[in-house]
């Protein structure tokens, strides 16, 4: 079974990254309004008989409730572009939340070299001008508008050609 952890992203914010998306050049497919989430963790492939462990653990975490605001946007990486993402702030309250994460799934998941939150604006298949696809995306303007985190939630992802489909199976509210 294929998991991951995500704070919930408001439709009015969903809305409007599909909105930016379509500022995008050629060759950015981008990303379904309902399946735009923060990935916190992908815990990825387990045996369904870890998924109570799983969730047991996850359920121990505690966080408050903050304040989120979208702040600019990039890619990964520019040497091969993949991703189009806008960034978020306060990045340390997400780094916290991250932390906790990887401890909580000790022995399970394996921790994250690196972590930054951010919203999906696109994936990238092949992009004929690199430095063309850049600049087109550095001219994008990123209001910094805000949400609130307060609550986790776990999904099952499937995957299919018709698309991801995420179903919950868990959600953590904050402190």
């Amino acid at each position: 079974m294929r998991l991951f952890l995500s704070c919930a992203v408001p439709q009015d914010i969903s809305d409007y990254i599909s909105e930016l998306s379509k500022q995008l050049p050629k060759g950015a497919k981008y990303t379904v309004p309902h399946n735009i989430d923060l990935t916190i963790k992908f815990i990825g492939n387990i045996q369904e008989d870890k998924l109570d462990e799983v969730k047991e653990r996850l359920r121990k975490i505690k966080f408050p409730a903050f304040r989120a605001m979208l702040n600019g946007i990039g890619v990964f990486t520019e040497d091969f572009i993949r991703v189009v993402w806008t960034g978020l702030t306060p990045s340390e309250k997400f780094d916290d939340l991250h932390v906790q994460v990887d401890d909580a799934l000790k022995g399970i998941v394996p921790k994250e070299k690196r972590f930054q939150a951010h919203l999906t604006i696109a994936r990238v298949k092949y992009v004929e001008d690199k430095q063309k696809f850049l600049d087109a995306v550095k001219k994008i303007k990123v209001e910094p508008k805000t949400f609130d985190v307060n609550k986790l939630v776990l999904f099952q992802s499937k995957l299919s050609p018709k698309g991801a489909t995420h179903t919950p199976v868990l959600e953590i509210k904050a402190a």
